[in-house]
Parts: C-alpha cells; structure tokens; sequence
C-alpha cells in the first residue's frame, strides 16, 4: 500500500514484467524472416545484433518526454472543489472539501 495523493492505493507488482512482456512483434518478425520465400526473407534482415528494448524501457522513455513537456510549459488551470455529493446549492461539507483540498495538494 502507497499513501498516494488520491488516498491509500494497493499496488501488487508480482509478475509485472512478465505480464507486461511483448513479444508479439519479435514473434511475427521471426516468422517472416524465416519464410521460405526469398523476397520476404530479405525484407526481415537478422535483429540478433540489436539490441531489444522492454516495453518499461519505452515507457519509461516516453513518461520522461511527457515530464519534459509539462515542466517547459506555463499551465495555468482553475480546480475546481464539490461543496458537496448531491450537487445541492447552499450546501457546503466540510470533510468532502478538506479531503479534496488535501489529495489535490493544497493541503499536506
């Protein structure tokens, strides 16, 4: 469990890597390499001297892109805070402010 800014999140990572992995593309690449035909053979060279890159691996790549993105732009946004569940004007719950105050960091 992670105290994570929307409340208390239960992670389970076993086996994250191996539910993640895709060989889907290096599967069908092997395939058309290997085909008895000269033509389709040739247009799928031998990838054994590259190097192959794990689907984190690109995840990881694009989430630093994105942070990169986000930390070079000047946002600005309004957030806007439910006084209350039933959407009743002149209503206002305190412990349904407060705790949205607190998730969206205003609050520590």
């Amino acid at each position: 469990e992670i105290d994570h800014y929307a409340g208390i999140v239960k992670y389970d990572s076993s086996q994250f890597m191996e539910k993640n992995k895709d060989t889907l593309f290096q599967d069908m690449y092997n395939v058309c390499a290997a085909s008895s035909d000269d033509l389709t053979a040739a247009l799928f060279p031998d990838m054994s001297r590259r190097q192959h890159k794990s689907l984190s691996y690109q995840f990881r790549g694009q989430l630093n892109d994105l942070m990169g993105t986000l930390y070079d732009t000047d946002s600005r946004y309004i957030r806007c805070v439910k006084p209350n569940n039933k959407q009743k004007p002149d209503k206002f719950e305190t412990p349904l402010v407060v705790e949205q105050l607190r998730y969206s960091g205003v609050f520590e």
